[in-house]
């Protein structure tokens, strides 16, 4: 390896001998890339080697490497350090790289390569150059705007300009939280009383006995976590244990910890079990009574459900009795998929047995969900038996449009906000705008202080930071410097004014290819 005899093709893969620099022995053959710069991934040189992926092979050629002078091995992340030293990438570019890397789910594959493309970057540098723009304009009137025959209507200009942008960051803002949640995983708790199939669903979802399940009331003591891809939404699923008053201090402590924990997840799955109690004339009554009995007593349910999404599991469907069922309609799925339980029923009374995979599980009916209130709020309530696998198709279709209501779209024109970090620059960033605009009419040099402490917000996000882009928007838009006698022109293309620019007596204006566009007289 040394100085090439012949320079390969750029960009184009060769099959060449690789040698040893010092011993020229031959230590593989193998593919080489050459990247010169500046059209490769860091802005350098780069040779890429594709050797065979053997210990002793890639230990051979990197061996090889180190004896070359001022030659180490690249520190975790140069690569693309480099590449935002060299201005190839911006740092939401290399956030988004970061994110296709690690990304386990085919949704946040989707979001997090429209961010390493630029898309976040181009919505955010946009917003940038606005203020920018306005920063420069109030600047040019503080300082220029006596000898300079500066625009009288800058300020107001400005100040629709800022009022404009203050409306689309306070609607970019209010997401919910859906572009950072799905970046980081929607975070789900399976709760209910012991015995009702917490840990039966669990083991449904990760399709592995993550959790025992047991007939026994208190067997899942502590937090059981799974992460898992839901539909293509990243889901983070806790199995938490029974609620209910216990004397057991063991017990206390998990049922302590499945409330802590559920305060800070983002949906809570509520398991019923109605099968030992339907008495009452209506099954979604009794749903509604034991919902509220189990949120009331172990929840302050207006702090700790607040902006939380909520989905209603009725387990141990194949238990309930014949008026039971008949008092669900065909209204819903849920309800078709639990008349279907009869079959398990009626063939258990006469002593036969009927294996779960006979058991038919509706899928297309075109009617809706069936909701119940809970705290002001319809929450929409699903009908399984995880035991002979009833239900399970809707359950999963109504978990996926709750995960999809939850995180962002990334087919949608705009990407949403997918870090806190972003959010809370975006947050400051707003912050100063608003002051900006209060100060326009009182104080102008506050004004422009708060415009670029507002980009400075937005160029933090990025990576660009400096006071060179105002001053570049001041010469190039006003001129100012120039200390002959000006004369303002309109500059007008096809009945379109596109700026009001300033030229010596008799100056000729053209554009880049040099036809005449105006002369002053």
């Amino acid at each position: 390896m040394g100085a090439f005899t012949c320079p390969p093709k750029p960009r184009t893969a060769t099959l060449r001998t690789i040698l040893d620099n010092k011993s020229k022995e031959r230590l593989d053959s193998g593919l080489i890339l050459w990247f010169p710069s500046p059209q490769s991934f860091t802005g350098e040189d780069c040779l890429e080697l594709h050797v065979h992926g053997g210990v002793a092979v890639v230990s051979a050629v990197l061996t090889s490497l180190g004896k070359f002078p001022s030659t180490r091995q690249a520190e975790p992340g140069e690569f693309t350090k480099r590449s935002f030293l060299n201005g190839k990438l911006d740092i939401t570019e290399v956030e988004g790289l970061a994110d296709v890397i690690h990304s386990e789910t085919e949704v946040q594959r989707k979001q997090a390569y429209r961010q390493m493309t630029g898309e976040l970057s181009a919505l955010y540098n946009n917003w940038r150059d606005i203020m920018i723009r306005s920063c420069a304009h109030v600047e040019a009137y503080i300082d220029f705007s006596e000898e300079e025959n500066i625009e009288d209507d800058v300020i107001s200009t400005v100040m629709t300009s800022i009022a404009d942008l203050i409306s689309q960051l306070e609607s970019y803002l209010t997401d919910g939280r859906r572009g950072e949640r799905l970046r980081d995983g929607v975070h789900v708790a399976v709760l209910g009383r012991p015995n009702v199939g917490k840990s039966s669903l669990m083991n449904y979802l990760t399709k592995r006995p993550v959790a025992i399940v047991s007939d026994v009331e208190g067997t899942t003591r502590d937090l059981i976590e799974s992460t898992l891809d839901i539909n293509g939404y990243p889901v983070v699923v806790v199995d938490t244990a029974g609620l209910r008053e216990t004397g057991d201090k063991v017990e206390k402590e998990g049922v302590a910890r499945a409330i802590s924990r559920s305060e800070l997840c983002d949906l809570l799955i509520i398991m019923v079990d109605i099968s030992e109690d339907n008495s009452s004339d209506s099954i979604l009554t009794l749903i509604g009574q034991q919902v509220h009995q189990l949120l009331d007593q172990h929840f302050q349910a207006e702090r700790d459900l607040k902006d939380k999404s909520l989905l209603i599991v009725v387990n141990k469907v194949d238990k309930l009795d014949s008026p039971a069922l008949q008092s669900l309609t065909c209204r819903t799925r849920g309800a078709e998929a639990i008349s279907d339980s009869k079959n398990i029923s009626d063939s258990s009374a006469k002593g036969r047995t009927t294996s779960p995979s006979s058991v038919q599980d509706v899928d297309s009916t075109e009617s809706g969900i069936l909701k119940v209130d809970v705290l002001g709020s319809p929450v929409p309530v699903v009908f399984t038996s995880l035991t002979h696998s009833i239900g399970l198709h809707h359950f999963l279709a109504e978990l996926t449009q709750l995960l999809a209501a939850l995180c962002a779209d990334p087919t949608s024109e705009c990407l949403s906000v997918t870090q806190a970090r972003h959010r809370t620059h975006l947050d400051n960033c707003l912050d100063f705008l608003r002051e900006a605009i209060e100060s326009l009419d009182t104080d102008v040099v506050v004004a422009a202080e708060n415009l670029r402490l507002a980009s400075g917000e937005i160029g933090r996000i990025t990576g660009r930071i400096s006071t060179e882009d105002i001053l570049d928007v001041i010469f190039k838009e006003f001129c100012i410097g120039k200390q002959n006698s000006f004369k303002a022109v309109n500059l007008v293309i096809n009945n379109i004014k596109l700026a009001t620019i300033k030229l010596k007596k008799g100056q000729k204006y053209c554009d880049d290819d040099n036809n005449l566009l105006c002369i002053t007289c």
